[in-house]
Formats: C-alpha cells, structure tokens, sequence
C-alpha cells in the first residue's frame, strides 16, 4: 500500500510504515492513518521509519508524540526508527519547548499568590 500526499510516501511493509519526503501538520494526518490501520490489527508494536524523511516540523512530532502515547494506552508500541536529520531536529525542538514549559509552570506556581483565606 503506498499512499502519496504531496511531498509524502507512506509503504506498508509488514509490521513497518516506511515514509519518504516531507512531514507537517497536515501530512502527519495522513501517517496518522496508516498508523491507526496497522494498531486495528492488535500488533504489539509497529515501526516507523523515518530515515527518509526530507522535513519534520515541530507540529508533526508533536503529533507523532500523542500517537505514540494513545497507541501505547492501547498495549502498542510505536517505535519511530529510524530518523533522518530532519525528524532529529524537530524532535530536539519539541523536547525544548517541552522543557521550556514545565520550567514556565514551575515559576508560575512559585509566584501565584496565597489565595486561602485564615
């Protein structure tokens, strides 16, 4: 099954999603998809290639986290292996933006006001 989306080539390949080409917000739907076909079959785990991939954008990964986290809900594993540069870098930027939040939390507890009353 191979199924293009602009700059996007999805091939099934067994217990593996092999894509080619470009990664955004709105091309991850489409890996989305294929992802969700192959969790329907109850595997254990199912991988992703992403060595191949040309760009990945911080919205895609982001994506690709919540996949991973809902099908691992489900008792599957999606493993993304491997990754090209491109998929590298957002996933850096991602675990920065991450970590810039929870340090943006953490001040913001600090700093709210006592609000209970005596």
């Amino acid at each position: 099954m191979d199924d293009p989306v602009a700059d996007l080539r999805i091939s099934d390949i067994g217990d593996r999603l092999c894509v080619v080409g470009e990664l955004d917000a709105s091309s991850v739907a489409h890996l989305e998809v294929a992802i969700w076909t192959k969790v329907a079959g109850r595997p254990d785990h199912v991988s992703v290639d992403l060595g191949a991939v040309t760009f990945a954008d911080f919205a895609s990964m982001k994506r690709m986290r919540w996949i991973q986290s809902a099908a691992s809900s489900q008792g599957v594993t999606i493993a993304l292996e491997p990754v090209s540069s491109a998929v590298e870098r957002a996933v850096e930027l991602l675990d920065l933006a991450a970590a810039d939040e929870q340090r943006l939390r953490r001040r913001a507890r600090r700093c709210r006001p006592n609000t209970a009353t005596p």
